[in-house]
């Protein structure tokens, strides 16, 4: 699925990794992302890694389309480690999930509650935050039509 051009991103300057096998999306600061101190601002780097959430879980979720299941972000758990002003990028972490177990779940109970890590890594490999995602995926109801008489 393609993000790339969702308006959020781009009034965000988020953009795909140019190596995606090592990352999900980027973010090449701009004087708009600096705080008080010359550091890229905590909002920008959680904007990216929640971001980068969403497309991780739809990548993983090919057979799950949006059309048939909603997709909610239950809850974030944020931990800066490091200032930096360098580009960041993201990496989803495939950490103690049991896809085919998840697969199942949704298939059987058109629901299913799914965790995992995203890290934010600047261009000396340092790591500036890790975030912990739980999103909450439910079938769409199927609407009734009733026959007009």
């Amino acid at each position: 699925m393609d993000f790339s051009s969702t308006p959020f991103l781009e009034h965000n300057g988020i953009e795909p990794c140019e190596d995606p096998p090592h990352g999900i999306f980027a973010l090449n600061p701009d004087p708009l992302h600096f705080n008080h101190l010359e550091s890229i601002h905590q909002s920008s780097v959680f904007s990216l890694a929640e971001c980068s959430s969403g497309a991780f879980l739809m990548e993983n979720l090919e057979s799950f389309t949006k059309d048939d299941f909603v997709y909610t972000l239950r809850e974030a758990k944020v931990r800066y480690r490091a200032a930096t002003n360098e580009k960041v990028y993201t990496i989803g972490k495939r950490v103690d999930i049991d896809w085919g177990k998840f697969h199942s779940s949704l298939q059987r109970n058109g629901r299913g509650l799914i965790r995992f890590p995203i890290h934010v890594m600047n261009m000396s490999g340092k790591c500036v935050s890790v975030c912990e995602f739980e999103w909450f995926l439910f079938r769409k109801p199927q609407r009734k039509v009733e026959p007009i008489v």
